[in-house]
């Protein structure tokens, strides 16, 4: 067999590596997976041609594969990109017509992604590799600079963790960080433009679905590193428990579309959010993974001329030290739960329901118990099948009335943030046992709700 020399190539083939290749009756390659492998490493125009991109996750090329024939031109770019179809069909053209072998469509694609899978990259280490840091501190004030914040602990404590946390997150995938800067300032301030400028726009997103827990929301994490949740839409669509299920998620899992079984995905990304309005915290139990940060303007040049300094300052920060991606208790801690207090969403059930615990809780039980009958909105549906009829809350008809009575007043008092205790109004203990509690009684005049008073001084 004549062995035609690739194109390109200074010199015929190597005996060292052709030696490797498996040969049938009369020295003609046999057209085999492993061939097909060795040609793929070893081959002047194929060698480093697929990869495999642990970053996005998929197979990619990093050059145009060679033409079918002399004059054809080249497959498009740009390069890198995500490897085609049409990718896997000029390599196995190729291998056809300069090694005379004669490869199945199943065996070249299965060479070619294999062939990426040995030899992996990862476009953000990458970068940060190749950068260096010029010594000059930055890491801490770059909130104050680049988004006009205040120039105090709580801010620079912010600034640092969020940018040592992305970049913990592409160094060590999955590492533990559930908190989600939010960026407040008036609407078209660029704060978003700002985001994109800062984790690079081939690395950001900023359309999370809105139902956080879709397969959809998981899936479109891949090759990103900063995610911007605008004007935190996904988190108002979701339920609170679905929003700390997925920000405390370090691992994705999911079946893949068109995929036929089931992967895990550690999460190489951070989140931020963006805002115009002062309330925007609706659960008082998840309240810690948001920090605040009020902008008094957006100096996306700032960022720019910067970008690459803040990011190899966190890099060596990560490097040296391992920055702890928490705000500690103490005097930062103490902003920020002050900050997040201020950005609750009010509930229009929390001051009737505060100025009748303020007077002690008329009715109360001899076991710190007592019903406090809720008022009912001002505006309710009428007639015969409406939802004042039923006795239901509009807004939730679903849910007996007792309990929503429950649900409100739990969202209006914050529990755990104003100093009173939950009791649950089914069952309270009494004597050490659980008792049935009705709180069918009051029906008629109104849903009622059980509370258990630790100290009212605090309201």
């Amino acid at each position: 067999m004549v062995v035609v020399t690739p194109a390109g190539a200074d010199a015929p083939a190597s005996p060292a590596w052709m030696d490797l290749l498996a040969r049938g009756a009369g020295g003609r390659i046999v057209p085999s997976l492993s061939n097909c492998l060795v040609l793929l490493r070893h081959d002047a125009r194929l060698r480093g041609m697929l990869a495999w991109d642990e970053f996005s996750c998929r197979h990619i090329i990093t050059r145009a594969a060679p033409p079918p024939y002399d004059s054809a031109q080249p497959a498009p770019g740009p390069y890198p990109r995500p490897m085609e179809d049409m990718d896997a069909a000029l390599i196995q053209a190729y291998l056809q017509r300069a090694y005379d072998l004669p490869v199945s469509r199943t065996v070249g694609e299965q060479a070619c992604r294999t062939a990426a899978m040995m030899r992996r990259t990862h476009p953000v280490r990458e970068w940060l590799d190749g950068l260096r840091w010029d010594g000059t501190p930055r890491l801490g004030a770059w909130l104050h600079h680049a988004l006009g914040c205040a120039d105090d602990a709580y801010h620079a404590a912010v600034g640092a963790r969020f940018l040592c946390a992305a970049v913990r997150r592409v160094r060590s995938p999955g590492c533990k960080f559930d908190y989600v800067p939010v960026l407040e300032g008036r609407q078209g301030m660029g704060k978003s433009r700002l985001l994109a400028t800062l984790f690079g726009t081939a690395w950001f997103k900023d359309d999370l679905p809105r139902d956080l827990g879709e397969k959809d929301a998981a899936q479109g994490l891949l090759g990103v590193w900063g995610v911007e949740m605008a004007e935190l839409q996904a988190l108002g669509r979701s339920s609170a428990r679905d929003a700390k299920a997925f920000f405390s998620r370090q691992h994705d899992r999911y079946r893949p579309t068109y995929g036929a079984f089931e992967v895990t995905r550690p999460r190489q990304c951070v989140f931020a959010g963006t805002t115009n309005e002062e309330e925007y915290l609706t659960d008082p139990t998840g309240n810690r993974r948001y920090w605040p940060v009020t902008c008094a303007h957006a100096d996306v040049a700032w960022v720019e001329k910067w970008r690459a300094q803040l990011w190899a300052e966190a890099d060596h920060v990560e490097a040296t030290s391992l920055m702890p991606l928490w705000l500690e208790n103490g005097h930062v801690g103490a902003i920020a739960r002050q900050a997040q207090d201020s950005r609750m969403h009010e509930d229009v059930w929390r001051d009737p329901v505060t100025a009748w615990l303020r007077m002690g809780g008329a009715g109360a039980g001899a076991h710190g118990g007592c019903a406090a009958p809720c008022p009912r909105p001002a505006a309710r549906p009428s007639g015969p099948h409406g939802a004042e009829a039923r006795g239901h809350h509009p807004a939730r008809p679903w849910l007996d009335p007792p309990q929503a009575a429950l649900r409100h007043v739990r969202a209006a008092m914050g529990v755990g943030r104003v100093g009173w205790g939950w009791e649950d109004a089914t069952f309270v203990k009494k004597d050490g046992a659980r008792k049935r509690l009705s709180v069918g009684a009051g029906y008629r005049a109104g849903p009622v709700v059980a509370f258990s008073a630790m100290d009212p001084s605090r309201l």
